[in-house]
């Protein structure tokens, strides 16, 4: 089952370093083409298998779908605590989220249901296409 949290501050082990992010245009480039999708009307998440590396994950909050900046700042926040929590069960892949315009009036709650349940469906779909292979 996926981690739940207080809501307090990060601890060391669950710190978001340079090594787990989508830093380069390029790794971005490479997720969005086939990716695994999940959504919902909240959030789109694309993702794609990197090998052996740790999960990687990129935010592209769009200032068209979440006007405030205070919006898009607490939609990552949110996002990226999940996957702190959530990285053990989401291995090898790197990950973009986007923001759908009824994100912008969710509450914290609801965007916490929205992604963890994205992560639940991309390990499922990893799964699947793991079966596929062998």
């Amino acid at each position: 089952m996926l981690n739940q949290h207080d809501g307090g501050a990060a601890s060391p082990n669950e710190a978001f370093p340079r090594s787990v992010r989508l830093l380069t245009p390029e790794d971005y480039k490479n997720v969005f083409q086939q990716p695994i999708r999940a959504g919902d009307r909240l959030l789109t998440v694309l993702a794609r298998v990197n090998g052996e590396q740790p999960s990687r994950l990129g935010l592209a909050i769009a200032k068209k779908n979440v006007r405030h900046a205070n919006g898009r700042n607490r939609i990552k926040r949110i996002v990226r605590e999940s996957f702190r929590l959530n990285q053990t069960q989401i291995e090898h892949l790197d990950i973009v989220v986007m923001a759908k315009r009824a994100a912008a009036d969710a509450d914290k709650l609801e965007l916490r249901k929205s992604i963890d349940r994205q992560w639940i469906y991309l390990c499922k779909q990893l799964k699947k296409q793991c079966a596929k292979s062998s």
